[in-house]
């Protein structure tokens, strides 16, 4: 579990995390494009039109489906999708795969406006403040993140709401 950095100005803010997995590109690839693969460690169901302009969605608990579209994509080491759209118009994330001793390095990135932080908080996240969203977004990224690399380890994560509220905590620290 290595933490990742938020980057933050009055308009933008960006996380990112940097993961060193022991597994190979394509097994990584494979376990972020497929969605079959990326089920194991997502949470929910996914469907991935594996193309640039192809659609990107994605199935939560709550029932909500969230259409979302891939904007690059360099197979096996690239891919960017919007994230929420219908909320956070600006919202990208950014997965970048390199090779690297042992397996190869994961990037991943979420950089959205402060514009689509405030719409959350008049809509999907009605009533919680900027530093509750993000915090809780940068903590939720890095769960994924360790969930993910679980997955490819065959391994399952414990996972508890202090865990949660502790990284959730540490996050919030990070913001200005």
């Amino acid at each position: 579990m290595s933490d990742g950095t938020i980057q933050q100005t009055d308009e933008m803010v960006t996380f990112r995390y940097e993961r060193p997995v022991h597994h190979p590109i394509a097994a990584v690839w494979k376990a972020i494009s497929d969605p079959i693969e990326a089920e194991a460690w997502f949470g929910g169901r996914l469907e991935i039109e594996l193309k640039v302009g192809g659609q990107y969605v994605s199935y939560h608990g709550d029932g909500s489906r969230v259409v979302d579209r891939i904007v690059r994509l360099e197979p096996p080491t690239l891919l960017e999708h919007t994230f929420w759209a219908q909320v956070n118009p600006s919202a990208l994330v950014t997965w970048e795969l390199r090779p690297a001793d042992g397996g190869c390095m994961l990037n991943l990135t979420h950089a959205l406006s402060m514009e689509d932080v405030r719409m959350a908080a008049a809509t999907i996240a009605s009533g919680d403040d900027p530093t509750v969203i993000l915090s809780r977004n940068a903590a939720g990224w890095h769960y994924l993140l360790d969930k993910l690399e679980a997955a490819l380890d065959g391994r399952s994560l414990d996972w508890s709401d202090v865990t949660q509220k502790n990284l959730q905590d540490r996050y919030a620290a990070m913001l200005v």
